[in-house]
């Protein structure tokens, strides 16, 4: 089975962008994607927290994280114990007074 290596959050909306999937809405903390043909949304839940400027999106269950490691300076990455990717926490993330939330885009890249 292939590793996955780190990627940014844009990377990750792209590839169910590119795949077909669209933001049909967000709900609380949500984002829900859906796609023509597949029965069940693919839900991304987003938890920003203002007083630590962090801005957490889970992609797997919580509770099976086994490590996190740093991508970069701002961005860490969650991973279960076979080591796939779960989430990832964007830090010293500052959303403007009044703001909406965040807009996340994610990114096909191919594979070299």
């Amino acid at each position: 089975m292939p590793t996955i290596s780190p990627v940014p959050c844009q990377t990750l909306v792209r590839v169910f962008e590119k795949d077909g999937f669209t933001l049909a809405r967000t709900s609380g903390d949500h984002q829900i994607y859906t796609k023509p043909g597949i029965k069940r949304p693919l839900v991304i839940p987003a938890y920003y927290d203002a007083f630590a400027k962090t801005f957490t999106v889970w992609l797997g269950d919580p509770a099976t994280e086994h490590v996190a490691e740093e991508a970069d300076d701002d961005t860490v990455f969650m991973k279960d114990p076979s080591g796939r990717i779960i989430g990832f926490e964007k830090l010293n993330v500052a959303l403007a007074p009044g703001s909406h939330g965040l807009t996340v885009e994610l990114v096909n890249t191919p594979a070299a």
